[in-house]
């Protein structure tokens, strides 16, 4: 057996899966699982999403706990889940933002739908913040060992939403941001989109009303600018981009998900398979490839119906947890069997199949004693923010 073989990672999902299955997470069964109008291949697409995140990261940790090496697996497979269940994230983001605001003609409730964001994503990044800045005090006992300016400037990025990432020290504990799996950083793609890109291009659809032009526009544009000057901001835009003309050509009725079935099942399946292959090497060739793939998805193709299971339902609605907890349980775990998991490739899936079943339980409590109650709260402040600034 080889540490990095896929099999080994497909086993540790398919024990979370099944985990999720068990009636001890019943509480995570929503009324909108069986409403026929809410998307629900995209429901059941988030959680692979943060899980294929998730193995990405325990598979650096076998370098990780080893030698302190934070660097990508040598399988290209593992390699890629972590680029596609980022890109796949945004694509989810863009479709369905830019959906409501083509229902809505480009006119949008901003105060609200910030407020929402707001209370969305920060109560658990605040949460994940705090943990992993309590694990950098208690490993310099709970005393301070840099100046309370430079500390300050240090801590004072944190505040902000998730906007700014950790960075390289905090009071001179060397990259910190590991023990959130780096995963941070994708936050402020999501809010750049809310604040900048989803109300430029809102305020242009009220204007040319072109909801499939504009994203398309964008689209084209980054990827002539990707074969040039690639970087992330600019495939961050183009998968925003890619989510946003999908929703497009949805809410149009030209989406291709449903209308080919089976064969649509098969071309997702295809180029996923592909892309996670490295048969795609450019990274614009990866994004036209996964865009086509999430637009079978996100219009119908439930992969053979593996989107539409309870368990994968139930899993997209802690999808939020998973991504951002991971890197807490990854830590939490391999601290105390580092030897153990180092024995074997068996003995190192086996820590990762219980990092995996306690990032589940974990992200389930979060779910109920902090998501839930910070989404409701923020659309009542929500509703009263826009209610007191009608005329």
């Amino acid at each position: 057996m080889f540490v990095y073989d896929p099999a080994g990672y497909l086993a540790v999902l398919l024990i979370a899966v099944l985990l999720i299955a068990t009636p001890v997470f019943v509480s995570l069964d929503k009324p909108w699982h069986e409403v026929s109008q809410r998307n629900s291949t995209i429901d059941g697409l988030r959680g692979y999403l943060a899980m294929a995140v998730f193995l990405h990261h325990g598979a650096i940790y076998d370098s990780y706990m080893l030698n302190g090496n934070w660097i990508d697996p040598p399988s290209q497979i593992l390699a890629m889940l972590g680029t596609v269940g980022v890109a796949m994230f945004f694509m989810v983001t863009g479709f369905l933002f830019w959906g409501k605001a083509v229902r809505a003609c480009g006119t949008m409730r901003w105060r609200a739908l910030v407020v929402n964001r707001v209370f969305r994503i920060a109560p658990l990044y605040y949460v994940a913040t705090v943990v992993m800045l309590m694990i950098v005090f208690a490993d310099r006992r709970w005393s301070m060992l840099e100046s309370v300016p430079k500390l300050f400037s240090e801590l004072a990025p944190l505040v902000l939403f998730g906007f700014y990432g950790t960075g390289p020290d905090i009071d001179t504990y060397h990259q910190p941001w590991i023990l959130l799996a780096g995963v941070t950083w994708t936050l402020r793609y999501e809010w750049v989109f809310y604040l900048v890109l989803l109300p430029l291009a809102a305020q242009l659809l009220r204007r040319v009303r072109a909801p499939l032009g504009i994203p398309l526009a964008a689209a084209l544009a980054m990827f002539a600018l990707a074969v040039r000057l690639p970087s992330a901001v600019v495939f961050g835009i183009g998968f925003f981009a890619a989510g946003m003309i999908t929703a497009a050509l949805h809410e149009s009725g030209r989406g291709l998900g449903t209308r080919l079935g089976v064969a649509g099942d098969l071309i997702a399946i295809a180029l996923l398979v592909a892309v996670l292959g490295g048969e795609a090497k450019a990274l614009w060739g990866q994004l036209m490839m996964l865009g086509v793939a999430f637009h079978l998805i996100a219009t119908g193709s439930d992969l053979f119906g593996l989107l539409s299971l309870r368990a994968s339902r139930r899993l997209g609605e802690i999808s939020y947890g998973i991504y951002i907890l991971q890197g807490l349980v990854l830590h939490a775990t391999y601290a105390g069997q580092t030897g153990f998991a180092a024995q074997s490739p068996l003995h190192f899936w086996l820590v990762l199949a219980a990092a995996g079943a306690s990032l589940i339980a974990v992200a389930t409590l979060a779910h109920i004693t902090i998501e839930s109650p910070a989404i409701r709260c923020g659309r009542s402040i929500a509703k009263f923010v826009q209610g007191a600034i009608r005329p």
